[in-house]
């Protein structure tokens, strides 16, 4: 079984135990409901491979200290565990094959009381052990929390494999469920922080495949907005109309022109699946956020040099677009950075790209962008993120395996053998 099997099977326990402590809510403690709710939870537990431990926290659910890539109605549902937790002062949850139906019915009602009438008293229970866990090693920043790197490089490879099945057939119906749930799973790996988030996608260690370079392009436009606190719809739909024109644009190495991507667009995303079937039929009736989307797609046509669209976010879009189109040239056996690409919008700014849009992506990324190469004391390594001084010039670096606070500025240094560039003088 693969570790997002067990995730899944170990998120259905939580859902399960969330489900129980309702039942407490509702029947009562000696309904047969509640029994029957525990029995649920204890099929899931030996689904999900016992032993385990679970560690719950506002921020992240792990499963032995191994982040799960929940959706966000998932962790919402969990906090009400992490609440009730908290009154016992523990995070961490032990389940081991001993565990019957009895003291889950136990650990239940102690759930429930903990959470609705404020008990602080936990019961000796077979085969469960509630207990504090320390939150893995960090140095008290969000974005340098080990757990939450974790967690972004699975959901980055998990975006990557769903990302994958819009690349299968250029000419199919636009995939309304797929690229809805895209763009919300990009939401959520934005609201764990902009900066870890851009650092994970600019250094995983994944191949740079088209899949990826459409979910980058998404980032890109969540990124902005983001930074700048768009309307979280207007967010959404933002994000979800450069899948669609980076999934039937991104076909080539070096992609076809922006323009040209959205007019190949434009009709798939109105066309009705052949197969008919009845949910695929629902699916396709219009809601405000299909209408957002096709909005932006269709305005994205006029970015042709003739006309001017009318929609600001358009030309967001398309410096989103233009960078990875450009991630992988199509005269040379490389991949740009975010350092090349960097270079490569602030100088076509006003000419290739809207110099408003382009400029909120510059600023939106730092002078020097989490991600970058760079040479730090003379040592080559990777920019985490801003140090407690903000000097853009002395950031967190990681260098030979410790993320360190270089004495000396540093010099950006693009991998692909380009001159180091030096802090600027004055």
């Amino acid at each position: 079984m693969t570790t997002e099997d067990l995730h899944d099977r170990t998120a259905e326990v939580l859902d399960q135990l969330c489900a129980l402590i309702r039942q407490f809510a509702v029947n009562g403690a000696e309904h047969d409901a509640v029994r029957a709710s525990a029995e649920s939870v204890r099929r899931a537990l030996v689904a999900a491979q016992l032993p385990f431990t679970i560690q719950l926290f506002s921020d992240a659910v792990l499963r032995d200290r191994c982040a799960m890539a929940l959706e966000l109605e998932g962790l919402r549902r969990c906090q009400q565990l992490v609440g009730a937790l908290a009154r016992f002062r523990a995070q961490e949850i032990a389940f081991d094959e001993s565990v019957t139906l009895e003291a889950l019915i136990e650990f239940g009602a102690a759930l429930f009381g903990a959470g609705h009438k404020g008990s602080t008293k936990l019961p000796t229970l077979c085969g469960i052990r509630v207990s504090p866990a320390g939150r893995l090693a960090s140095s008290g920043s969000p974005s340098d929390d080990p757990a939450r790197d974790v967690f972004l490089n699975r959901h980055l490879e998990r975006l990557c494999h769903e990302a994958t099945q819009l690349t299968l057939e250029p000419s199919r119906p636009w995939n309304w469920e797929i690229g809805r749930a895209l763009a919300r799973r990009i939401e959520r790996g934005l609201a764990f922080g902009v900066t870890a988030s851009g650092r994970v996608f600019e250094t995983a260690a994944l191949p740079w495949t088209r899949a990826r370079r459409i979910v980058g392009a998404a980032q890109h436009v969540g990124t902005v907005l983001a930074r700048l606190q768009i309307s979280p719809l207007t967010q959404r739909a933002a994000t979800h109309a450069m899948l669609v024109l980076a999934a039937y644009g991104l076909r080539e190495r070096s992609g076809i022109p922006f323009h040209e991507a959205a007019r190949a667009a434009a009709p798939l995303l109105l066309a009705i699946s052949r197969q008919g079937e009845e949910h695929e039929a629902v699916d396709c009736e219009p809601d405000p956020h299909r209408l957002r989307v096709c909005a932006l797609v269709s305005e994205a046509i006029k970015l042709d040099g003739k006309t001017a669209p009318t929609l600001p976010l358009v030309p967001l879009l398309h410096v989103a677009y233009e960078l990875e189109r450009r991630r992988v040239p199509s005269d040379a056996a490389v991949t740009l950075t975010v350092v090349d690409l960097q270079a490569w919008l602030a100088d076509s700014l006003g000419q290739d790209v809207h110099a408003g849009w382009g400029r909120a992506w510059l600023s939106a990324l730092g002078l020097i962008p989490v991600g970058s190469h760079v040479l730090a004391d003379g040592r080559l390594g990777v920019v985490m993120g801003p140090s407690k001084t903000g000097d853009p010039w002395h950031p967190k670096v990681l260098v030979g395996g410790q993320i360190v606070v270089p004495t000396q500025p540093i010099t950006i240094h693009s991998p692909l053998g380009m001159t180091p560039w030096a802090k600027p003088t004055g």
